[in-house]
């Protein structure tokens, strides 16, 4: 969706250097593509694309680290070179989009995060996973990123955008039943769902909503001063 917006055409999957551990951390522009000169309204944006090679070679890293083949810590490899100073003093924000399935890939990410944030369709076979995603995630974090905090669920793709449908009412409330029993140090919905709105199927492959839409944008706004107000 970045590059289609910023004209680019070239998508190569640039993670497969970082989780191989053969990237080296202060040298950002090898793997990472700047877009801001073709998006100036996302100043000092950097993507490093993920693209359909990558789950092969995720593949390939499990079986690395199962059969203790590799000589240092796959999982850590993705947070080694994000936490390396010299790209701390370039970027102040990194966002790691993962799908909700314990890849080697989604461990990376999970090691090396500060939060976690859990976006969720508001129906009952999606409100059913956010608990056992959750509950795997936790077994985890006590073991590879004790520090890591649990940020909140957020429903996306809802019906209306200031209230919801009886349906996805009740999924949230089973996703908050969840919660209680998976995270009950710190269980949270965000009040700020998502709604499905005609700007993002227009802006599919071709754009980003939240730079075209002020309908969008003020839903992001109101969405983002949440995740500030909890992070």
């Amino acid at each position: 969706m970045m590059f289609s917006a910023a004209g680019r055409t070239d998508v190569l999957s640039q993670v497969e250097a970082i989780l191989d551990g053969l990237a080296q951390p202060g040298n950002l522009a090898n793997v990472a593509s700047y877009i801001s000169l073709q998006l100036p309204k996302l100043p000092n944006t950097w993507i490093i694309p993920g693209y359909y090679s990558l789950a092969a070679r995720e593949n390939q890293i499990m079986v690395q680290w199962i059969s203790s083949a590799a000589v240092d810590d796959v999982r850590y490899r993705l947070a080694r070179f994000l936490l390396d100073d010299r790209i701390r003093q370039q970027i102040d924000l990194v966002i790691l989009d993962t799908p909700p399935r314990l890849t080697a890939g989604t461990v990376n990410a999970l090691c090396a995060s500060t939060h976690l944030l859990v976006p969720t369709k508001l129906d009952r076979l999606s409100a059913e996973a956010v608990g056992p995603f959750l509950n795997a995630v936790k077994n985890l974090k006590n073991q590879v990123n004790p520090s890591m905090e649990f940020v909140g669920v957020v429903g996306t793709m809802t019906q209306q955008q200031h209230r919801l449908s009886a349906v996805e009412a009740n999924a949230l409330e089973l996703i908050r039943g969840q919660l209680e029993k998976v995270w009950p140090q710190n269980p949270h919905t965000f009040n700020r769902h998502i709604p499905q709105k005609a700007a993002f199927a227009r802006a599919a492959g071709q754009t980003i909503a939240y730079l075209e839409d002020k309908e969008i944008r003020q839903f992001i706004h109101e969405l983002g001063q949440e995740i500030r107000s909890r992070m």
